[in-house]
């Protein structure tokens, strides 16, 4: 073999390598691409299935908490009526005492006023009745 049949020989050799190199390579990036493409799909598949059973989770929780506010409403609308009546019931009980209370004082001040027309009549006949003045002892 001479020298130009070897080089010749090493360029083919190496033509062929770098071509099967190539189709190497194109061969690795379709299989990566399409499996990136696959993985992706069953990421997207298993991230469905997930918030799928998160949502079926999260379900009675959310029931749950809608019915603790409904309950809370339930409560505070309970607490403001119940407030409500006990103002209304102050109000109430108050007012008999305000009207007793009112009712003493306008007795109070009639017999007051009964009292005092009493008293002063009897100052007044005792200062009309004729005043014997102190007995002298005679003997």
């Amino acid at each position: 073999m001479t020298a130009d049949t070897a080089v010749q020989t090493a360029v083919i050799v190496l033509s062929v390598a770098v071509s099967i190199q190539t189709v190497a390579m194109v061969a690795l990036a379709i299989g990566l691409s399409r499996a990136r493409r696959q993985a992706q799909a069953e990421f997207e598949r298993r991230y469905e299935e997930l918030s799928t059973r998160l949502e079926e989770a999260a379900r009675p929780i959310r029931e749950a908490a809608d019915a603790v506010q409904q309950v809370s409403n339930r409560a505070s609308a309970a607490i403001d009526r119940v407030d409500h009546a006990v103002t209304i019931a102050g109000s109430l009980v108050a007012l008999p005492g305000n009207v007793v209370g009112v009712g003493a004082a306008t007795l109070a001040g009639a017999l007051l006023r009964r009292w005092r027309r009493r008293s002063s009549r009897s100052s007044a006949l005792r200062a009309s009745t004729p005043h014997a003045g102190p007995k002298l002892n005679q003997q």
